[in-house]
């Protein structure tokens, strides 16, 4: 079977986002319902599942030396969400997936702060947010509070 590949973007607020799997030859927001058509008919995309499936939902931010070009290691990230479970974060340090973090659910909007560990070192940083169990999640914000190392130090 060949992987489906469908992209929706915002171009109010510059979002895109990207759909794996998702075999619709067309897709409409029509009077506040998605709607999609295949070879097979016409179906209304709603709901918390697919089929009964949890629903696999992530993101990955660009690599950023957060405006310092020294290396650092992340004392804490902060995240502004809310979500209806928990999340997994994969904290990346130089191109290289180093440490997973859990963030709780927590109830309503809220920012949580985790910490990578020092040990999590690098000149670029990039974080891969994803949910569990399929929760549905909404990501305000994400901070980081780098601690600058003396040259030498990686």
């Amino acid at each position: 079977m060949m992987d489906c590949y469908a992209f929706d973007t915002h171009v109010g607020i510059r979002a895109s986002s990207q759909y794996k799997n998702f075999n619709f030859g067309s897709m409409v927001k029509f009077n506040g319902v998605c709607l999609g058509t295949n070879e097979n008919g016409l179906f209304r995309l709603a709901g918390d599942t697919d089929d009964g499936v949890d629903i696999d939902a992530e993101f990955e931010l660009v690599d950023t030396d957060l405006g310092v070009q020294s290396s650092k290691h992340l004392r804490f990230l902060y995240f502004g969400f809310i979500a209806d479970g928990d999340m997994e974060v994969d904290v990346k340090a130089d191109g290289q997936s180093i440490r997973t973090i859990a963030v709780s659910k927590l109830e309503g909007q809220r920012r949580s702060r985790v910490s990578p560990g020092s040990d999590v070192r690098g000149l670029y940083f990039s974080q891969r947010v994803r949910n569990t169990k399929g929760c549905s999640f909404s990501i305000y914000s994400i901070e980081a509070l780098p601690v600058i190392l003396h040259r030498g130090h990686v």
